[in-house]
C-alpha cells in the first residue's frame, strides 16, 4: 500500500468519490429537476472554493509564482464554465464539460501531474483532489440526472475537438513566452514535453513517442474521439 501511494497519494481519496459519485446518484435520481439543479450549483460552488484554496496554498506556503496559477489549464477553466453551463444551458458547453473536462479530471486524478500534489492529507493533496473531482463528476451527474444528453454527431465532435487543439496550441504560445521571460514552470495544459514526462505517469509515455512540444499531447485526440464513439454506441443501443 506504501508503494501504491508514493504512486498515486489520491488513492483513498479516490475510493471515497466512487462511494460519493454512486451515493449521490441514488440519492437524488428520484428528486425534482429544480432539487437537483440546486445541488449541482452548490457542487460548482465548492468547485469553485477548492480551487482557490488549492492556488492560495501553491502561492503562500510553497511560494509559486502567480504567473503559474492563472485559471488557465483545462480543469482551471471548467471549474468555471460548469456553473455557466447550468446557467445558460448551451449544449455545446455541456458537451466540453462531459467529453473533455469530464475525462481530463479523472486522468488528471488517476494520473496526478507530481509537483501538484503532497502528503496523502495535505492540503494541496486533498484540494487537488477536490476540485478535480468535482471537475470530473458534475458533467456525469448531470447526465445521470437527466440534465444532458451526450448525443453528439460526428461533426460536432470534431469542431469540439478542434477547439480543444486551439486552446492548447494558445497555452504553448504562452509557455514558450513565459518560460522566455523567467517563469520556469510554465506548463498550461501541459504541452511542455520535458516537464509534464517527467512528472506525470501517461504523460511521459507519450512523450517516450513523441518527444517534442505540444505534439506530444496528440495521442489526446484519438482517445476523446474513441470515448466519444463508444457514448454513441451505448445511447443507440439504450
Amino acid at each position: 500500500m506504501t508503494q501504491a501511494l508514493e504512486i498515486n497519494p489520491l488513492i483513498f481519496y479516490i475510493v471515497a468519490g466512487i462511494g460519493i459519485f454512486i451515493g449521490v446518484h441514488y440519492l437524488f435520481r428520484f428528486r425534482s429537476l429544480h432539487t437537483k439543479a440546486v445541488f449541482m450549483y452548490l457542487m460548482c460552488a465548492l468547485s469553485i472554493v477548492t480551487f482557490i484554496i488549492n492556488k492560495a496554498v501553491h502561492f503562500f506556503v510553497y511560494n509559486r509564482h502567480f504567473l503559474n496559477l492563472l485559471p488557465l489549464h483545462l480543469c482551471y477553466i471548467s471549474v468555471f464554465l460548469m456553473p455557466m453551463a447550468l446557467k445558460f444551458k448551451q449544449k455545446a458547453f455541456f458537451d466540453f464539460l462531459f467529453f473533455i473536462s469530464s475525462t481530463g479530471a479523472l486522468f488528471a486524478i488517476i494520473f496526478p501531474y507530481q509537483p501538484y500534489v503532497d502528503g496523502v492529507f495535505s492540503a494541496k493533496t486533498f484540494t487537488y483532489f477536490s476540485y478535480h473531482f468535482f471537475v470530473a463528476v458534475i458533467p456525469l451527474w448531470m447526465f445521470s440526472f437527466g440534465m444532458y444528453s451526450p448525443k453528439i454527431s460526428f461533426k460536432n465532435a470534431s469542431r469540439l475537438l478542434g477547439i480543444l487543439f486551439l486552446m492548447g496550441l494558445t497555452m504553448h504560445g504562452l509557455n514558450v513566452l513565459l518560460i522566455n521571460n523567467g517563469i520556469e514552470n510554465a506548463n498550461y495544459f501541459m504541452t511542455m514535453v520535458e516537464k509534464g514526462g517527467q512528472n506525470n505517469m501517461l504523460l511521459g509515455l507519450f512523450a517516450a513517442l513523441i518527444p517534442v512540444d505540444f505534439f506530444y499531447l496528440f495521442f489526446v485526440f484519438p482517445i476523446l474521439y474513441a470515448y466519444i464513439a463508444i457514448w454513441n454506441l451505448l445511447l443507440k443501443s439504450a
